[in-house]
């Protein structure tokens, strides 16, 4: 049975704006906020409360949840009377700079818990804010009494009940503001621009067919491309990929680099000197054949002790952010793409962007700003920004690619060198393997 890939399960509920909860609990947290509250119109938040402590907690959890405190905390001592108490909430309401109100009550006595509710009920039938309270060791819903429902006219004169705007109650300011931040990031998801689906120019969807067709003849159970295949392969969805040509002497070296153009790079294909930087198995700017034929040499008398004598001659990329833009054919959630910054950040901290085609443009641009490295693309300590749009027009023709291609078991471009100018995609491993039925064709056809 297919095992559920945790990461990109949880960026495709993201990217189709499922509420992501942890148990039923914070289900029916979040679904008090959704049914009884107006959608949060920002991540602004006012918090007012009769305990300092209390509301310090709150505004402390608020800021862990992304939310902003534009007013407060304020509170009141826990045995003042609810008018004063009233006083603070009505300021909070009326904050232009607050979307939301948390509010923190500590009933010294029961009678006073009923009364708060019955007030907060009050200021909140005046403002278009979404409300949540925290009251120690309440849950639920606060509901009003069977008949206080404000009643509307329609154009004929009737009366309808307006919506209720009962209040959520939670019994820990954690509990509320988790909830509120779900219907938060929730109502942003509704708000979001949803983009258009991705077109691009120059791909020709047959030609990538006979590439792959050819290729599954011949091994019908797999196979992985040559380069060259790869480029071809590439080509057709107009993703340039650099030619680079592999040598075995120094004199194949300077042939490759007289034929390529200079400045060039020599570099090992190992994927064991590629996955460890120390043992430093590149040589670059290289612009002559004297040049080229002494960092062959020397990469030979480095590497010679682990037996990696395979190299490759490839000209010279712009300098600028190497990144990697990956995709799958999940067995589950059918094709999935990644981008990441090649290095550390990626192979140890996984710091990967997921996201599950089709895409459109705007999926494209939040997959790179996703991850945490994504800083070193705009121009991180005086660098210049890279190519953004170069970089998304890639990422969109690999997901494209995937998406139509179910044979395409797996395509690592890496590394993809964004620049001030454009990309380079330097390298590519594709595999590919008999295609398995999609589950959700009939999803993937819509637009």
């Amino acid at each position: 049975q297919a095992q559920v890939d945790p990461v990109a399960f949880t960026a495709m509920l993201a990217q189709a704006g499922v509420v992501h909860v942890d148990d039923i609990h914070q289900m029916f947290d979040v679904a008090q906020v959704l049914i009884h509250q107006p959608e949060p119109a920002g991540r602004r938040v006012a918090i007012v409360g009769n305990s300092v402590q209390l509301s310090a907690l709150t505004a402390q959890v608020a800021e862990s949840h992304g939310l902003i405190i534009t007013h407060g905390p304020t509170s009141v001592d826990a045995e003042a009377p609810l008018d004063r108490f009233a006083k603070k909430l009505r300021k909070a309401f009326s904050d232009k700079d607050a979307d939301s109100v948390i509010i923190c009550f500590t009933p010294p006595l029961r009678r006073s818990e009923a009364e708060a509710i019955a007030m907060i009920h009050e200021l909140a039938d005046g403002s278009d804010k979404t409300v949540v309270a925290t009251m120690i060791g309440a849950r639920g819903v606060a509901a009003r009494p069977l008949g206080e429902h404000r009643l509307s006219e329609v154009s004929d004169g009737d009366q309808i009940p307006e919506p209720t705007r009962d209040l959520p109650l939670y019994m820990t300011p954690e509990d509320a503001v988790r909830a509120l931040a779900a219907a938060t990031r929730y109502a942003e998801w509704r708000r979001k621009d949803k983009g258009e689906p991705l077109s691009r120019s120059g791909i020709d969807r047959a030609g990538a067919h006979s590439v792959i067709d050819a290729e599954l003849a011949e091994h019908p159970g797999g196979e992985h491309l040559s380069h060259e295949d790869a480029q071809r392969l590439l080509a057709t969805y107009g993703i340039d990929l650099w030619s680079r040509v592999i040598v075995r002497t120094a004199d194949e070296a300077v042939a490759a680099a007289d034929r390529l153009g200079y400045p060039v790079v020599v570099k090992s294909l190992s994927p064991i000197v590629r996955g460890q930087s120390t043992l430093q198995g590149v040589r670059v700017d290289l612009g002559n054949a004297t040049a080229v034929r002494e960092a062959y040499d020397s990469l030979v008398d480095r590497l010679a002790a682990y037996d990696l004598a395979e190299f490759a001659v490839q000209r010279m990329a712009h300098s600028g952010v190497s990144t990697v833009v990956t995709g799958t054919e999940d067995p589950l959630f059918g094709p999935v793409v990644t981008f990441a910054v090649a290095g550390p950040s990626r192979d140890l901290l996984r710091d990967i962007g997921y996201a599950i085609p089709p895409l459109n443009d705007v999926d494209v641009q939040e997959l790179i700003d996703s991850i945490k490295a994504a800083p070193l693309l705009h121009g991180y300590k005086g660098a210049p920004p890279v190519h953004r749009a170069a970089l998304a027009d890639v990422i969109a023709r690999v997901s494209m690619m995937c998406d139509d291609l179910p044979e395409i078991a797996s395509i690592i471009l890496n590394p993809v060198v964004a620049h001030p100018g454009g990309v380079d995609v330097l390298g590519a491993e594709i595999e590919l393997a008999p295609p398995a039925k999609r589950k959700d064709i009939r999803r993937r056809a819509l637009t």
